[in-house]
């Protein structure tokens, strides 16, 4: 069997599916989840565990299922766990941490029981069964009755998702000195080109702070401004942004994620220079027809 660490948000939980299934593929086995990180008391910006909301392949993986895998240990998120793994790593059996986030294809060598803990943030991990994939990342639920007229104007619109990520990466100084907040010339220089690649656009607005770019977004072009969901709600945003064309993506998992799953074969998609300090390229981690905005 294959278990695979889910943590973070919506975005780095897709990725962490979804490489978790491309290796229980390989290995002909089931997927285990193990949800513990959502326990831990030490997270700066608390989230919620959301892919039950999605069509996913995958069970719960219990204590036993883990400490069956992994020699006896369980919980690696905690304090004692990450010290002894540092340690004495060669005591923990068959628990393999990702060793960087740029794609490391000797992974795919491993085989058996294994236990995976990562973000897994590259699509070269799982591109040659996206189909797989797409299909299982489905989402299960209704969107809310509330969003159905934008749902059904994003449809019949040349319809352009900006995703403007706040948030942690506002509040947190770790967070923002790692990921760094997108200035507002990066979204300004992204609509002019896509006014540039779209005929009649229509921008739609997300953001976790959608206050913050009503006051300091007043574009010339039609837009609308996208009321943020609940907290643990989000998946329905995400998929609101996967329906539109084209999208102009953040350095986050959750804009990117939307604009995967957009199923538009001519989207456009705009995409910032930098990720994150541990990815200063960007290309590293998009698709090559994706369009990199040099700002």
């Amino acid at each position: 069997m294959i278990i695979i660490s889910i943590k973070g948000g919506l975005g780095n939980q897709m990725f962490q599916y979804a490489f978790g299934r491309k290796m229980s593929l390989i290995n002909n086995t089931k997927l285990f989840l193990d949800l513990s990180w959502f326990n831990e008391k030490n997270q700066d910006f608390p989230r919620q565990y959301v892919l039950d909301k999605f069509n996913i392949n995958a069970e719960i993986a219990d204590p036993v299922i883990i400490k069956k895998i992994c020699g006896g240990f369980y919980n690696f998120h905690s304090i004692y766990n990450r010290i002894l793994k540092k340690l004495c790593p060669f005591i923990f059996k068959n628990y393999v941490s990702e060793k960087s986030i740029i794609f490391d294809p000797t992974i795919f060598k491993y085989n058996g029981d294994k236990y995976y803990d990562g973000y897994w943030q590259n699509y070269r991990y799982f591109m040659d069964v996206n189909y797989i994939i797409l299909k299982e990342l489905k989402l299960l639920v209704d969107i809310d009755i509330s969003k159905n007229k934008i749902a059904l104007e994003i449809k019949n619109r040349n319809s352009i998702s900006i995703h403007i990520r706040r948030g942690d990466y506002a509040k947190i100084q770790s967070t923002k000195e790692f990921h760094g907040l997108l200035p507002k010339k990066y979204f300004e220089l992204s609509i002019k080109k896509m006014v540039e690649l779209v005929d009649k656009p229509h921008f739609y607005f997300f953001s976790d702070d959608i206050n913050w770019v009503k006051e300091n977004f007043n574009i010339e072009y039609p837009h609308s401004f996208v009321e943020n969901s609940p907290h643990g709600a989000e998946y329905i945003d995400l998929i609101l942004m996967s329906m539109c064309k084209h999208n102009i993506i953040a350095n986050s998992t959750f804009s990117w994620w939307a604009a995967w799953l957009n199923n538009n074969q001519e989207k456009h998609v705009i995409v910032p220079p930098m990720w994150s300090k541990a990815v200063p390229d960007s290309s590293e981690i998009v698709p090559y027809n994706w369009k990199i905005n040099n700002f």
